[in-house]
């Protein structure tokens, strides 16, 4: 058992089963290169934005 599973909660476990590869090494990659949750969040509702035009 690694480190990571002994503090990692019930419900980030939950949250690890609804994500799939490919989004979990997208979001490690971008937490990597220095990109904020706030950052993120911006980009996500820029994203919406954009497509409301």
């Amino acid at each position: 058992m690694t480190v990571n599973e002994l503090l990692m909660s019930q419900s980030d476990e939950e949250l690890r089963e609804h994500l799939d590869d490919e989004w979990l090494k997208l979001a490690q990659d971008a937490m990597k290169s220095g990109v904020s949750k706030q950052e993120f969040q911006e980009f996500l509702e820029f994203n919406k934005w954009k497509q409301k035009q």
